[in-house]
């Protein structure tokens, strides 16, 4: 399953086949039902508040690292080794 994740200042937004919502929480809630079923996360946005995006970068890339899913920020493929950082 691929999962799209949006984000825009201080929301978070995502939406997959299985189901779409608003939310961190509501996001971690669906990662635990669909736990089994993830292959690929897709982000892209921006927020002008700099700690809201470090805790979706650090969320994807610990939902990456537990599932072993590929991750693509802004359509691009991030390697399994190397962790996806925010840009200011």
């Amino acid at each position: 399953m691929e999962i799209k994740v949006t984000y825009q200042d201080r929301e978070l937004n995502f939406g997959s086949p299985a189901g779409c919502g608003k939310g961190m929480n509501s996001f971690l809630k669906f990662i635990r039902e669909n736990k089994n079923k993830i292959k690929v996360l897709y982000l892209s946005g921006q927020s002008s508040s700099f700690t809201f995006s470090r805790q979706v970068y650090l969320m994807v890339n610990l939902v990456r690292y537990l599932l072993d899913c590929d991750l693509y920020i802004n359509n691009q493929k991030i390697s399994k080794g190397h962790l996806a950082k925010p840009t200011y």
